[in-house]
């Protein structure tokens, strides 16, 4: 049975949303003349372009509706029971290039008012909570079956519509996380253009590349809650390959990591299902990536050897104490106290089960001091905010291992500090995150993964020293029925390009 829109919904259904993209777009000459036969038919006679003498927009009326219709019918494509959420607020639309490149102005605003009037879409008005901004909720807006029925007369495919060029992919926030409308001379000192022709290279290279997790029959990840219903985290969708770097605190000396990714709201495990123009992957992570840093910016040479093993404490078995120890340092560095440190180690979910709520500062410092008495070079960098000073230095190395892929026209995906590839250039992959590392600190870190890439098992296979199966460790991931007929849509996409 089909999915009929009706002129009302719950809460969930109308939490089942996603933002409207300011920054939705398509030269496709048929996308074009989708765009133009409603307009004409619905908007043209109410919304004229301005005549006489006078301030022009900077984006033409009909641009504005274009890239509303797309995102409504990509978002429709997607999922037919999603929500657009769209601010009715004038002040969204206030033209800063960094949020919104294609300067959608807040004509948007009547002009999806009048949408609605003429029954092409159905409305619910949103929620403004004085003094709690994180419960206000924007507008929400989707088809009604009048508009859907132009949706299905569509002779192109969500894969027509892209993101525009101008989508900023430098974002500098400020000390409260809002986005900086800043200028490039402000940061002269970066290379700015540079980062964007690389970042623009990499997801056009993403863009043309079929990145999708093999064992999903329906593109998205969900999530049980406590109270038995299940929330999508993650969407395996061409919205959610478009890669920024993102810097923090209103300067470049701090975060800069990569995000944007839909890979990036899933865990390892998930991870190990992607799979990359329908080649299995294999994900290689810096062990111990911040510690490591830190020894570096310290100008020393941290000590061979697993960084977080300690002689016993307090009666933990080996992988448990292991296990806090990597928790608790890690939260030390990107805290800017050791009593901040132990706050955010009491509450982290993933440490729930062990019952560490109940752990007092005094029992959590004592595994703290062991660690910073192994590791004296750094131990006067715990508690001291350094977290974000990281994150610059790994997205740097981030930036140059991508920047070697990308020129080379091999897509690969990044998590933090650990890279996603093809499992057929396994190697290559170890040996460039072994470079840019040792370029920058003068050692070699240490690298982890759970799977053979296929190039490292064919090697094995020359060995005449080799007595095992080399194959045993290279992973073979399922592909299900809606996996393959996704991959044929996109082989029959890059075909008709």
């Amino acid at each position: 049975m089909s999915y009929v829109p009706t002129p009302t919904r719950s809460i969930e259904a109308l939490n089942h949303s996603l933002p409207l993209n300011v920054h939705t777009h398509s030269d496709y000459p048929e996308v074009n003349a989708f765009v133009d036969s409603l307009w004409d038919a619905y908007l043209q006679a109410a919304f004229p372009a301005p005549k006489g003498i006078g301030k022009r927009p900077k984006t033409p009326r009909k641009q504005v509706f274009k890239t509303l219709l797309l995102d409504l019918y990509v978002n429709w494509c997607t999922d037919p029971t999603l929500c657009t959420g769209i601010s009715f607020d004038k002040k969204y639309y206030k033209a800063n290039p960094r949020v919104n490149g294609l300067y959608i102005p807040e004509s948007i605003i009547p002009m999806t008012k009048f949408l609605i009037e003429e029954g092409l879409l159905y409305y619910k008005g949103g929620v403004f909570v004085p003094g709690n901004p994180t419960d206000n909720k924007t507008s929400r807006i989707w088809p009604t079956a009048k508009l859907i029925d132009y949706f299905k007369s569509a002779t192109f495919t969500p894969k027509s519509i892209s993101l525009h060029k101008n989508k900023e992919v430098i974002i500098i926030r400020d000390k409260d996380n809002r986005i900086m409308n800043y200028k490039d001379e402000d940061f002269s000192h970066e290379p700015l253009v540079q980062w964007r022709k690389d970042l623009h290279a990499y997801n056009e290279l993403l863009t043309n590349s079929f990145i999708d997790a093999g064992p999903l029959e329906e593109p998205i990840f969900k999530r049980l809650q406590p109270d038995g219903s299940e929330r999508i985290i993650a969407r395996v969708h061409d919205k959610y390959k478009f890669i920024r770097r993102t810097f923090s605190r209103g300067s470049t000396q701090y975060n800069g990591r990569y995000n944007g990714g839909w890979w990036e709201s899933i865990n390892e495990e998930e991870r190990a299902g992607i799979l990359i123009n329908d080649l299995d992957t294999v994900e290689i992570d810096y062990s111990s990536m911040h510690p490591m840093i830190l020894y570096g910016m310290e100008g020393k040479v941290p000590p061979t050897g697993d960084i977080y093993e300690l002689a016993p404490l307090m009666g933990l078995d080996t992988k448990t104490q292991r296990k806090w120890i990597k928790f608790l340092v890690l939260f030390a560095i990107n805290a800017k106290t050791e009593k901040d440190a132990f706050s955010a180690f009491r509450k982290e979910e993933r440490l729930a089960q062990d019952g560490v709520g109940k752990l007092t500062n005094s029992e959590l410092s004592v595994l703290l001091e062991a660690f910073k008495k192994r590791h004296p070079d750094i131990a006067h960098l715990m508690g001291k905010d350094k977290g974000i000073e990281c994150m610059r230095i790994d997205s740097d190395i981030t930036h140059e291992v991508v920047k070697h892929f990308t020129e080379r026209r091999r897509p690969i995906l990044t998590v933090h500090d650990s890279y996603i590839i093809p499992f057929d250039h396994t190697g290559e992959l170890r040996s460039e995150m072994e470079k840019a590392f040792k370029k920058r600190f003068g050692f070699k870190p240490n690298l982890t993964q759970e799977f053979r890439g296929m190039d490292e098992a064919r090697m094995l296979m020359r060995d005449p020293l080799t007595t095992f199966d080399p194959m045993k460790g290279v992973k073979r991931t399922k592909r299900t029925n809606g996996y393959r007929k996704r991959w044929k849509e996109f082989r029959e996409w890059i075909d008709s390009k």
